[in-house]
Formats: C-alpha cells, sequence, structure tokens
C-alpha cells in the first residue's frame, strides 16, 4: 500500500543538497491568518514542530487535534473540518487555540 508511494517521494532527496539554504526563520509577515493543523500523536511530524511554526508566524494560528495519525484534515473529524473548511472557503478564522479531542469509534 505505502511502497511504491513512499519511494517515488524519497527520489528529490537523492539529489537535494545539504548545502543549499533553507529560511533562517518564518515570519509570513503582511499576511491573512495562517491556519496551521497539529496532531498531538503525529508519527511524521511532530506536534512540537508545529508549535513552533505557530510561535514564528507572525499571523499563526493553531488547531490541536489531540489524537494519533498523519493529517487530521478531511478524515471526518468535525472539530477540525468544520473550522479548516470556512477558513479556506469563507476566510472564517478559527480560534485561537482550539483543540479538537479524538473521536472515539
Amino acid at each position: 500500500m505505502f511502497g511504491a508511494g513512499i519511494a517515488w517521494s524519497y527520489l528529490p532527496c537523492a539529489t537535494w543538497s545539504a548545502s543549499e539554504p533553507g529560511p533562517d526563520s518564518l515570519s509570513g509577515k503582511g499576511s491573512l491568518e495562517i491556519v496551521l493543523v497539529g496532531n498531538e500523536g503525529d508519527p511524521a511530524t511532530p506536534y512540537e514542530w508545529a508549535q513552533s511554526v505557530e510561535k514564528e508566524l507572525d499571523n499563526g494560528v493553531l488547531i490541536t487535534y489531540e489524537g494519533s495519525g498523519h493529517t487530521a484534515y478531511a478524515l471526518g473529524h468535525i472539530c477540525i473540518d468544520d473550522p479548516v473548511t470556512a477558513c479556506l472557503v469563507d476566510l472564517t478564522v478559527p480560534e485561537a487555540s482550539l483543540k479538537c479531542p479524538q473521536e472515539l469509534d
């Protein structure tokens, strides 16, 4: 299920020079609010990274999913889906520090 997709997704890394400069910092200066979604139990992108990016952004708004898995939007989590969709469609910014508990099946 994942083998071919993961193999292809790593190909750019084979030619990516470690000496290429990355951004020294993020600010989003002059932007509208930038909405981030972080999962507390994300095995691929640690939640601490989302918190760190939110702190660096001038206009960052972090939505926290108190569950596991990699990504949370468009997976049926109403607490995540509704505010993110409202932001994308209507430019309605979610409340700061919104926390969404993991729904149990």
